[in-house]
This record gives C-alpha cells, structure tokens and sequence, in this order.
C-alpha cells in the first residue's frame, strides 16, 4: 500500500563502490550519489520501515548479495541520509523542485526522489546539473554511515 510520506521523515542513499565510492581514495565520486538516468526518479531507503541505520546496512548487503552474481566488484559501503524536507525544500530559481513518493513495489521501504520541473523548458539541462548538486548537499550534510558486509 502506498503512503504518503511525511516531511520530518529521514530516507537513506545505498552509496556502492566502484560508482559512487572509491575505496582506494575514501570519498565519494560526488557526481554518481545521484544521477538521474534519463530523468528517472532515484531510489532511496524510507527510514519508517528502517529506522536504524543497522536496517538501512542490512537492505544494503542483502542488495550486494544479489548484485555480486552479475557483478563480482559490487560493494555496499554504507548510506547516507536527509530528511524528506531538506529534500523538498530544494527549489532553484527556475521553480524546480524534488518530490519523495513511496514506492513499495521493491520492499515496503522504498522510496523514490525525481525531478518537478517547473513549466519553463529554458536551460532545463544546467538546472537539472544545479538541483543534483543541491540534493547531494542535502544527502552529505549528516555525513556518511559507512560499512562493511564481509
């Protein structure tokens, strides 16, 4: 059943290495937290049915155990995390925004983030490139709760 999900809510970002992780150095490749392939909303982990991030860390692994069959180099590194209002509230000056919808067909606990472009199609990509930047400074401002599954 799918629910509205309120704004004081948290959701969490699986962060993967190679693409959004690189081991050897320790830091996000910043530019792969959130992509929007083909403008495509971006999933995310609904804290209401993983309050803790040890759930969040479970899903994760539980996902690295099924990608590793196809992929052998994909790890789960950790998560990070905003709330659904940080997540909102980002609105550039063209009037683009972000809408957090639940999602349950993957599991009760997903979510998706994607784009609401306002009805000015002027510059759409430049604003998109802006209002991922804002999103991930979202995510990064609580930091990130790394992992490790094996």
């Amino acid at each position: 059943m799918v629910e509205a999900i309120p704004s004081e809510d948290l959701v969490s970002r699986l962060v993967d290495s190679p693409r959004k992780w690189s081991r050897a150095e320790q830091h996000f490749v910043e530019k792969t937290l959130f992509e929007f392939p083909s403008q495509q909303p971006e999933s995310v982990v609904w804290r209401k049915y993983a309050p803790e991030i040890a759930d969040v860390h479970e899903l994760g692994c539980a996902m690295q155990a099924t990608k590793r069959e196809a992929k052998p180099n994909w790890a789960y590194e950790g998560a990070v995390s905003a709330t659904v209002s940080a997540i909102r509230d980002i609105k550039n000056q063209a009037g683009d925004r972000f809408f957090v919808e639940h999602v349950p067909d993957e599991g009760q606990h997903h979510a998706h983030v994607g784009y609401v472009f306002s009805p000015n199609p002027e510059n759409q990509k430049n604003r998109r490139v802006d209002l991922k930047e804002f999103l991930r400074n979202a995510f990064l401002v609580a930091g990130f709760e790394q992992h490790d599954c094996d």
